[in-house]
């Protein structure tokens, strides 16, 4: 054997093992999807090999260059997991808010049977642009109702003027909701838990930031528009429209040219998270995978540790079942004169 085989076979041999393990340490993939997949490259890294080493001059060149394929194949997939764990690692180790510290870290679940168990998350809007580690107001609040059991996913939207007891450094005061984000997502989550009577698990924070990059790097997403209203230079007709990430985020602020005023606002809101769910669940996202991955790290923060996402991950490939989103909404009125807490007169 040549040098340049032995180079080919060593090389290949040390892709072979990386990609292995990349998805064995991280348990990226259920266990029988790895083991099958680990085992369908070994096998064909083997007799591509041995074709390349000992076949006649035509053979070798024809299994060299499928070897060559199967090497690509595994460098492009490896690298693909790992940029996704390396997003998912940035995404849940981003440093806590102040007033975050006390929060327990929600236990992973352990078994197949704790995974399908219906949980809630809290989606937080801030209204700044720039690091998510600044604590600001949350315009956007959202209790999302996941039962991964039945694929259903519930969104409760929460209006930001909200007057409720504000819990944490609120004192449990009343106050309007938004202002709870000044203190911190946690104080948020424990007002709306409160408020419902709820144990919310999980918690996700976003910014404006967030949704422009988010819509970018999935190339736009489609919304069904119900009001035709105009904002900061757009006009956005009924129907079916296509949302680039500033007019997505113009139509997800606008509040005062619609009828409806912050509940119309409301309803956009789930428009544009069933229109983000819809876009980034079909096959369309692997052309921009990368940037998509770099945009979620950058600007999505969350309290679910690593390993749990990669283990609903992989609950969602094993079952691979369509979601099935529904929606409901905080019915308030409106009403002038009540005292604020963190803003008294």
């Amino acid at each position: 054997m040549n040098k340049f085989k032995k180079a080919v076979i060593f090389f290949g041999v040390i892709l072979y093992v990386c990609f292995g393990a990349i998805f064995f340490v991280h348990h990226f993939l259920p266990l029988k999807e790895r083991l099958l997949l680990v085992g369908i490259f070994f096998i064909l890294n083997l007799l591509l090999m041995i074709g390349f080493v000992f076949g006649k001059k035509g053979s070798a060149a024809a299994a060299g260059a499928l070897l060559f394929v199967i090497m690509s194949a595994e460098a492009v997939s490896g690298y693909y997991v790992w940029s996704s764990i390396q997003a998912l690692d940035a995404v849940s180790n981003k440093p806590s808010q102040n007033g975050d510290e006390s929060r327990e870290k929600p236990d992973a679940p352990q078994t197949q049977e704790e995974l399908a168990k219906p949980f809630y998350v809290y989606l937080s809007g801030k209204d700044t642009n720039g690091s998510l580690e600044k604590t600001s107001r949350s315009d956007v609040n959202m209790i999302l109702t996941v039962n991964p059991g039945t694929h259903v996913v519930h969104i409760t939207t929460i209006p930001r003027d909200s007057y409720m007891r504000i819990a944490g450094k609120g004192n449990d005061r009343y106050d309007k909701l938004t202002h709870a984000g000044n203190y911190g997502v946690q104080t948020s989550e424990e007002t709306l838990e409160n408020f419902f009577g709820i144990k919310i698990k999980y918690h996700m924070m976003v910014n404006f930031d967030s949704i422009v990059g988010i819509v970018d790097a999935l190339d736009g997403v489609e919304v069904e528009n119900s009001e035709e209203f105009k904002a900061q230079g757009y006009r956005f007709k009924t129907g079916r429209i296509h949302l680039d990430g500033k007019q997505a985020l113009v139509f997800a602020r606008e509040r005062y040219g619609l009828g409806d005023g912050e509940l119309a606002r409301g309803r956009n809101h789930v428009r544009i998270i069933k229109a983000l769910i819809e876009r980034a669940s079909s096959p369309a996202i692997l052309m921009n995978y990368p940037a998509i991955l770099q945009v979620i790290a950058k600007e999505v923060s969350t309290n679910m540790p690593r390993q749990t996402m990669v283990d609903y991950i992989n609950y969602q490939i094993a079952n691979n079942k369509k979601w099935k989103i529904s929606s409901s909404q905080l019915q308030c009125f409106g009403t002038m004169g009540l005292p604020s807490y963190q803003m008294p007169g």
